[in-house]
C-alpha cells in the first residue's frame, strides 16, 4: 500500500487495493531477501510496533560500512480499514504470526531471527484489515500455508551449524 492504495510489487498477495479490488493475485516480493541475494553487508526488517529492536537495528546498521536496507512495516490505516488507534497492534499482529518476521541478514549469508516463535494464526492479522475481507477459507489457509513455509525456512537457515551453510549471528 505504498502506492497511494494501488497495488505495488511489495503488495501481500490476496490484498485488494484500489487497483486490485478483488484481492493481488500475485504473492509481494521480499525485498529482504532480494537485498541478502546481492550480498549487501546488512538488512533487516523491523516494525515500531517492537520500538527496541527499531533503533538497535538502526544502531547496528549505522555502524556498518557499505549499503544497509531495513525494511520497516507501517500499517497504512485508511488502506488497510484500520482505525486510528490500530496500527501498533496490527503491526504485532504481523510478527506474532509471522506474517511479518523480525529478523536480519548479513553478507547474504548470516540469519538471525529475532523472534523464536509464531504465536497466532495468520487469519487473526488478515481478518483484522479490511483489504482482506474477501478471502475465502481456502485462500486463507493457503497463505497460512506460505507462511509456515517461509518461517520454516527462516529457522532452518538461522540455526544451521553446517559449514559453508547460512550460520546463526548472535545479537547482542
Amino acid at each position: 500500500m505504498n502506492t497511494g492504495g494501488q497495488k505495488s510489487s511489495a503488495t501481500p498477495l490476496y490484498a485488494s487495493t484500489g487497483s486490485t479490488p478483488a484481492g493481488k493475485p500475485s504473492k509481494k516480493k521480499n525485498l529482504v531477501e532480494i537485498m541478502a541475494a546481492h550480498e549487501i553487508p546488512y538488512t533487516a526488517t523491523a516494525t515500531p510496533a517492537h520500538l527496541a529492536d527499531l533503533v538497535r537495528k538502526v544502531e547496528k546498521a549505522k555502524s556498518i560500512p557499505g549499503s544497509r536496507v531495513i525494511t520497516v512495516l507501517i500499517p497504512c490505516l485508511a488502506g488497510w480499514g484500520l482505525g486510528d488507534d490500530e496500527a501498533i497492534a496490527s503491526a504485532r499482529l504481523a510478527v506474532d504470526t509471522g506474517m511479518f518476521p523480525l529478523y536480519e541478514v548479513e553478507h547474504g549469508q548470516c540469519y538471525t531471527l529475532n523472534q523464536t516463535t509464531k504465536t497466532r494464526p495468520v487469519k487473526d492479522y488478515l481478518k483484522a484489515q479490511k483489504r482482506y475481507r474477501h478471502l475465502t477459507v481456502e485462500q486463507l489457509d493457503e497463505v497460512q500455508a506460505s507462511v509456515d513455509k517461509s518461517w520454516a525456512r527462516l529457522v532452518k537457515i538461522s540455526a544451521s551449524p553446517e559449514p559453508g551453510s547460512m550460520v546463526n549471528c548472535q545479537v547482542s
